[in-house]
């Protein structure tokens, strides 16, 4: 894979910018670059942003929970169902409704917005609108498959009545649950007992997951197919028009057979794991 996603001059990785600049911190000795109106230079810019993230962190971490999803039209009006679904923490979040003061909880899904190009950004909130302030609300108010006996997001599973669907042994929260048996799926299937369902937003998520993975096959071919042929082609010593592979062409490159090893050994151990 070093061919397609690391000698490459186009492969840039926008996350490893971080650890890029905090190294070059650390170690830089050329200070010409600094900004002068800062008036201070990268290494207490440093230890002053991490002493502010430090101290903020205890305000919705300890001292002031709430501030970490903070939903201030719920509280004007606690008792509109429709209004928490909508903009509450445990519903869509829909228009401003739910403020996030925790910086950890939102980078959490989508990773830093700071790192992610403005184009991605731009995909990630379209995408979004179409689809959590678009399509699930149509499909959970329009009652497609039950949705409305469920909450609209939740990742728990439910009777058919809008109950919390426990296995069996589980009947108290906070109890351990009991090893599967091996026919579990077959009590469940059949007409004695009801089955379990999940909520618009779990399901509508778990299908575009799926279709995902196939749009990330087909993308990869209509649109890199042409490159990826390219690159199998050459090697990193004849890539003399990209400035970085003739630079790093000096230097040995680690075995192929190496990472086969790595790759065949994790794939056993997982199987290994998972199966016993």
């Amino acid at each position: 894979m070093r061919r397609f996603l690391v000698w490459p001059s186009e492969m840039i990785w926008p996350y490893n910018l971080p650890y890029i600049a905090l190294l070059r911190t650390m170690y830089e000795k050329d200070h010409s670059f600094e900004p002068k109106w800062l008036k201070l230079d990268r290494m207490r810019f440093f230890l002053v942003v991490c002493t502010i993230s430090a101290i903020y962190y205890w305000l919705p971490g300890l001292i002031f929970p709430l501030l970490t999803a903070f939903s201030w039209m719920c509280m004007l009006y606690p008792n509109n169902v429709l209004l928490a679904q909508l903009t509450g923490t445990d519903g869509l979040a829909m228009g401003g409704g739910t403020l996030i003061f925790d910086w950890l909880t939102l980078t959490s899904q989508l990773g830093s917005p700071i790192l992610t190009p403005h184009w991605a950004q731009i995909n990630i909130l379209i995408g979004f609108v179409l689809v959590c302030w678009l399509f699930i609300p149509i499909m959970y108010y329009t009652n497609v498959w039950n949705f409305m006996t469920f909450p609209i997001a939740d990742s728990r599973f439910f009777y058919s009545n809008g109950s919390v669907f426990r296995l069996p042994g589980n009947s108290e929260q906070g109890a351990a649950i009991p090893p599967i048996e091996e026919n579990f799926f077959e009590i469940y299937n059949n007409n004695t007992r009801p089955c379990f369902y999940s909520t618009a937003t779990f399901v509508i998520g778990n299908y575009l997951f799926f279709a995902s993975l196939a749009a990330l096959i087909t993308h990869t071919i209509f649109y890199y197919g042409k490159d990826i042929l390219k690159y199998a082609k050459t090697s990193l010593q004849h890539r003399q028009n990209d400035i970085h592979c003739v630079l790093m062409s000096k230097y040995s490159e680690a075995p192929q057979w190496l990472y086969w090893i790595a790759a065949i050994i994790g794939f056993v151990s997982g199987c290994f794991i998972c199966h016993y």
